[in-house]
């Protein structure tokens, strides 16, 4: 069942490197949008299981509305974005919990 929710965008940017040779990366802005949430189907978790990713939910907002954004704050959780599908003129956001396996997603993204 979809709910309606507040969704704020932060995009993620890499401002070089670190001593250790890590990307330095900082939160640039941000915005809310109401998106509409709902779970992640089964088929999606699996398929999704096989690349590492752990998918916790999907939120639609209109396309005009995503910039390429990188995290996502939904009910004070943070999330990474892991992918997108369009929707007609919405576009689909498919998130992982932040932390879930943060791993998966520097060793994928």
């Amino acid at each position: 069942m979809a709910k309606f929710v507040e969704v704020t965008l932060v995009k993620e940017v890499t401002d070089g490197t670190t001593e250790d040779f890590e990307a330095a990366t900082s939160q640039e802005g941000g915005y809310t949008v109401i998106g509409e949430s709902k779970g992640v189907t089964r088929a999606e978790f699996y398929a999704a299981s096989n690349t590492m990713y752990r998918p916790s939910l999907v939120v639609t907002i209109w396309a005009d509305e995503y910039a390429g954004e990188t995290r996502a704050i939904i009910d004070g959780e943070v999330y990474t974005v892991i992918r997108t599908y369009p929707v007609g003129d919405k576009i689909e956001l498919t998130c992982q919990q932040k932390g879930a396996d943060e791993n998966a997603f520097t060793e994928f993204g």
